[in-house]
Formats: structure tokens, C-alpha cells, sequence
């Protein structure tokens, strides 16, 4: 946990690597897996990675991404 922390949430710093991703689209998609995974198999774990992506940064988004395998190419500027 950091206390520290100069941005929160959806407020992460934007560099180059920021600039190239639609977050808005990724950060809905994100959010519309996780529920239909929670519907569907894992139940309130789903439900929460949905909460989780909905205020995740832009850094967690793309790892969350990642760890669901989307190709993020569909999500490029």
C-alpha cells in the first residue's frame, strides 16, 4: 500500500506509453468480462474485479488486460 501516492485512481500520470491506449474503451470492456465472469462462474470474485477496474489507474488497467489475455492492439489510437 503507499501512502504517498501523487494521483489516485484514474488520475495516473501520463507519459508516451499512456497516449497510445483508448482507456475508456479498455476500462469498459475490463469492467464488462469481469461481470459476465461473475454471472457466470466465479461469482462475487468477478464482481469485485469488475470494482476493481472500474477505479483502476491506467497501469492496472493494462495489467489486468494482460492477465485476461485481451490483445491490445484493438484498444490502440
Amino acid at each position: 500500500m503507499c501512502f504517498f501516492r501523487k494521483k489516485k485512481n484514474n488520475q495516473a500520470s501520463i507519459d508516451d506509453s499512456d497516449q497510445k491506449y483508448d482507456f475508456k474503451k479498455l476500462r469498459r470492456d475490463l469492467e464488462t468480462e469481469y461481470t459476465v465472469q461473475g454471472q457466470l462462474t466465479t461469482g462475487g470474485y468477478g464482481y469485485s474485479m469488475g470494482i476493481k477496474a472500474r477505479k483502476a489507474s491506467n497501469e492496472e488497467l493494462l495489467k489486468m488486460a494482460k492477465e485476461m489475455n485481451f490483445k491490445l492492439e484493438k484498444y490502440s489510437k
